[in-house]
C-alpha cells in the first residue's frame, strides 16, 4: 500500500515547496510524482523557472519527478552522462527502447505527460529522449549513443513534426552502421513535395510565427516574453536544420515507418498526399493513421490517444 513520506532534508523540503506552489497542493510527500499530482508540461516549465531549480534540465525533471529523486540529482556533482540524449525511464530488464525526438522549438517538456502515461502503459519499455539536433555531426554522435544504450533491445523511434528530419538523419546513420530499428513512427509531419534551399520561416516575423503556432495549439500565451523569445529563436534554428536536411542530405530509409497525423491540423492539411510523400522518404512505409484532434501538438494534448495508437502499431 502506498504511504506518503515526509521530506527528510532541506533540498527535498525546498522541492516540495516549489511543487506545492506551482500545483496549488498542500503537504506534498517526498515520494509523490509531480505528474501524478496533476502537473502538466506548462506547470513543469513554471517549476523549472524557479531560481532553485534553474540548473535542472527538462529531461532530468521528467526522469526524476519526485522531490526525493530530484534532490538526488541536485546533490550530485558529476556531469550529465550523455550530450543531447537522456534516459527518461529506465525499465529494469527491459528489452524495448523508445526514443523520442521533439518538434521545432520544443524540448523534453513536450513529452512530459506522454512519458508519464507511456511508463504506466508499457512498464517494460525504456524511454529515451534526443534533443532537436542541428548538424550531421551531432546526429552521428547521438546515433552512436543510441547504438550503445539500445544494444540487445528492440529499438523504436517516435518524432513529432519537424523532428522527423532529426529522426530520419539518425535512422540513416544507424542503418549504415547495421543497427536494426524495429519501427519508426512520425507524428504531425509530412515530408515536403519539393525541398527548399532557404528556410521560409526566416521571412516571417516572430509575432506571426507565434500567431501561427498558437493557432496550431501551442500554449505560448502562458509563456513569459523571455520564454517566448527563447522558443522562437530555437524554432528558427531547428527549422534551419529541417530545411538543410531535405535540400542537402535527405536519403531514403529502409526502416518500417508509420505516420500519425490529423486531418484538421493546420500543418498537415495536405494529408491526402501524406502516404505518397512519405514513400519518397521511406521504402518500407507502412501506412498513415489519423488521430482525431485539432491540435498539432497531440503528443501532449492527446497523449493518451496517441499512446494507444502507438501501442497498437507496435504490437
Amino acid at each position: 500500500e502506498y504511504v506518503k513520506e515526509e521530506p527528510i532534508n532541506d533540498t527535498e523540503r525546498m522541492i516540495c515547496r516549489i511543487f506545492e506552489k506551482v500545483l496549488s497542493v498542500e503537504n506534498i510527500g517526498r515520494n509523490e510524482s509531480f505528474f501524478d499530482l496533476g502537473g502538466t508540461s506548462i506547470d513543469m516549465i513554471s517549476a523549472l523557472s524557479e531560481k532553485e531549480l534553474s540548473e535542472i534540465s527538462a529531461s532530468q525533471f521528467i526522469a526524476n519527478p519526485t522531490p526525493e529523486k530530484l534532490a538526488i540529482v541536485m546533490n550530485k556533482s558529476e556531469k550529465v552522462e550523455y550530450e543531447n540524449f537522456a534516459v527518461l525511464k529506465d525499465a529494469e530488464n527491459s528489452h524495448k527502447m523508445l526514443v523520442l525526438v521533439p518538434y521545432a522549438g520544443g524540448d523534453a517538456t513536450a513529452y512530459a505527460k506522454f512519458v508519464d502515461l507511456m511508463a504506466k502503459k508499457s512498464p517494460d519499455m525504456s524511454i529515451c529522449y534526443v534533443d532537436y539536433l542541428h548538424s550531421y555531426e551531432e546526429c552521428k554522435k547521438v546515433a552512436d549513443i543510441i547504438e550503445e544504450v539500445g544494444k540487445n533491445k528492440e529499438l523504436y523511434i517516435y518524432s513529432h513534426c519537424a523532428g522527423a528530419t532529426v529522426a530520419l538523419q539518425i535512422i540513416n546513420i544507424l542503418e549504415e552502421k547495421g543497427v536494426d530499428i524495429s519501427r519508426y513512427i512520425s507524428g504531425g509531419y509530412i515530408p515536403p513535395k519539393k525541398a527548399q534551399k532557404k528556410n521560409g520561416w526566416n521571412n516571417v516575423s516572430d509575432n506571426n510565427i507565434k500567431k501561427k503556432l498558437v493557432s496550431a495549439g501551442a500554449p505560448l500565451d502562458n509563456f513569459t516574453d523571455s520564454q517566448t523569445k527563447d522558443m522562437l529563436d530555437k524554432f528558427r534554428k531547428d527549422t534551419d536544420f529541417m530545411t538543410w536536411y531535405h535540400y542537402n542530405n535527405a536519403k531514403v530509409i529502409n526502416t518500417v515507418t508509420d505516420s500519425i497525423i490529423s486531418k484538421t491540423d493546420i500543418f498537415t492539411r495536405n494529408y491526402k498526399d501524406a502516404e505518397k510523400l512519405w514513400r519518397n522518404s521511406a521504402t518500407n512505409f507502412n501506412m498513415v493513421y489519423f488521430i482525431e484532434t485539432d491540435s498539432h501538438y497531440f503528443q501532449s494534448d492527446n497523449s493518451d490517444v496517441l499512446i494507444e495508437m502507438i501501442t497498437d502499431i507496435l504490437e
